[in-house]
């Protein structure tokens, strides 16, 4: 509700008149954008559980036993199904790190009494670093939540059969936590996507009038003409977990691939000033 910004700036501008044919002015300017905020707790919803789980409280494996039916003499207990807000997994967060970087050279003078020319060359660009913290794995999340007890210790573990030698902490979805940071560390992530976007522009101009030469009733003749030209490019590479879709459910999209863009445009432009009367009622 709160996200917090901190953002600093930098700007550095200069001119200098070499003469009234030749002046020439830069700007350079650098802005440093942090902005962080808290996400939703996560939740963990209609997750089914084995009845051979050694967390599962007695009284739900009773339950589950009594609710149970029989086909072809095989028995079959009442599937349990779990729904949890994880609030001792901590609420998960995004933070977005902005770098925007823009340079501009200009050049401008006169041509004549009745002429002028200007010129600028600008390039920016903006770098994004997204980091989203909190996220599930979903290999990890479910191996964790697939718990057994080991018949030669008796200590309860994570399925060999799904997880062999790999680290895998067992977690229990039963009962308000908390759960532990060792546990948490197998299957939450902090990912990281970056982006960028860049800018180009070059454009130049002269504009004037044609007073030397020849004027109407309303006066001189004025003109003016140019060009321009602007590239623009894009781009977003995801973190490989969200471009494999390997989040948990409802932790980040299920899919977010990378995307590229790029276009440029061309543009020319005149235009004429015809004071064809002046104090002419």
């Amino acid at each position: 509700i709160f996200p917090k910004t901190e953002r600093h700036a930098v700007n550095l501008l200069g001119h200098y008149d070499f003469s009234d044919a030749f002046k020439l002015s830069i700007e350079a300017k650098y802005v440093r954008g942090r902005t962080a905020s808290d996400g939703q707790i996560t939740g963990t919803y209609g997750y089914p559980i084995s009845i051979d789980n050694p967390f599962v409280p007695t009284s739900i494996r009773d339950a589950a036993i009594a609710a149970g039916t029989i086909a072809d003499g095989v028995f079959t207990p009442a599937s349990i199904t779990v729904s949890r807000d994880n609030l001792d997994y901590g609420r998960p967060g995004e933070q977005h790190l902005r770098r925007t970087y823009r340079g501009v050279v200009d050049a401008s003078g006169r041509i004549s009494d009745h002429a002028t020319w200007d010129a600028y060359y600008e390039y920016g660009r903006t770098d994004v670093r997204i980091t989203k913290s909190g996220d599930r794995l979903t290999k990890q999340y479910t191996d964790a939540l697939d718990a057994v007890r080991d018949p030669g210790t008796g200590q309860i573990i994570c399925n060999p059969a799904n997880n062999p030698g790999r680290g895998c902490i067992p977690v229990s979805l039963f009962g308000p936590g908390p759960i532990t940071a060792n546990q948490l560390a197998y299957f939450v992530r902090d990912n990281h996507s970056n982006a960028r976007i860049t800018q180009q522009v070059a454009s130049a101009s002269i504009s004037g009038d044609f007073g030397q030469f020849f004027k109407l009733p309303g006066g001189p003749v004025k003109f003016a003409f140019g060009g321009e030209y602007r590239r623009e490019t894009s781009r977003f590479d995801p973190n490989a977990d969200l471009a494999n879709a390997n989040f948990f459910q409802f932790d980040e999209p299920s899919l977010v691939q990378a995307s590229r863009g790029k276009f440029d445009v061309k543009e020319a432009f005149g235009e004429i000033d015809l004071p064809l009367l002046k104090d002419v009622p």
